[in-house]
C-alpha cells in the first residue's frame, strides 16, 4: 500500500501527513498494512478525495494559478528567445570576425614564407667576411622574426582558428534551432 500511495500522489509521506493533519509515523503505519492502525474518517476521506483527484483525467487548464503560471512561462519564454536570437548574433558576427582573421593568417603565412624564401637565398649568396657582416645579421635578424610569425600563422594555429570558427558556427545554428522549438511549443 506504501508503495502504491507513493506512485499514485506526486508528494512525500511527510507532506501528505501535514494536509491530512496527522502525524508522518501514523500515516506510515497505516499505510504499511502490518500495525493494526487506520486513519481517522475524516482523513481518510480527505487522502481518499485526494488521490481521486488526482488520478482525473488532464484537463486543459483554465483556473487562475494555471493562468498566471502560463503568463509566467510566456514572459520567461519571451526573454529567453530573445536572449538565444542575440546570443545566435553574437556567435554568428564572431564567426565571421574569426573567418576575416582566418583569411589574414593566411595571407601572413604565405607572405611569410616567400620573405623567409628570399631570406635564404640571400644569406647563400652573401660572401663570408667583415664586409657582410651586418647584412648577414641583419638577414639573421629577418629570419628569426619571420620565423615567429610563421609560428603564430602556421598550419596547426590556423586549423586552431577554423576548429573555434565551426564551434561558434554550430553555437549558432543550436541557438536558432532550440529557439524555434521552443516558440513552437509556446504557441
Amino acid at each position: 500500500m506504501k508503495k502504491l500511495q507513493k506512485d499514485i500522489l506526486p508528494v512525500s509521506q511527510r507532506s501528505q501527513a501535514a494536509y491530512l493533519g496527522v502525524s508522518h509515523s501514523l500515516l506510515s503505519m497505516t499505510s504499511s498494512g502490518r500495525s493494526g492502525r487506520t486513519l481517522g474518517t475524516v482523513a481518510s476521506a480527505k487522502l481518499l478525495a485526494l488521490i481521486q483527484a488526482h488520478l482525473q483525467p488532464v484537463k486543459p487548464g483554465n483556473g487562475p494559478a494555471f493562468k498566471k503560471l502560463q503568463k509566467d512561462l510566456d514572459i520567461n519564454g519571451n526573454k529567453l528567445a530573445k536572449k538565444m536570437l542575440r546570443e545566435a548574433d553574437y556567435s554568428n558576427m564572431k564567426a565571421l570576425r574569426l573567418q576575416n582573421r582566418l583569411d589574414s593568417m593566411k595571407e601572413k603565412y604565405r607572405e611569410d614564407t616567400s620573405w623567409l624564401q628570399t631570406i635564404e637565398l640571400m644569406m647563400s649568396d652573401l660572401p663570408t667576411g667583415r664586409v657582410s657582416s651586418g647584412d648577414r645579421t641583419w638577414l639573421a635578424y629577418q629570419q628569426a622574426i619571420t620565423t615567429e610569425r610563421l609560428k603564430r600563422n602556421s598550419i596547426t594555429a590556423q586549423a586552431e582558428m577554423l576548429l573555434a570558427i565551426e564551434m561558434e558556427k554550430a553555437k549558432e545554428r543550436v541557438y536558432r534551432e532550440v529557439r524555434e522549438e521552443l516558440i513552437e511549443k509556446m504557441g
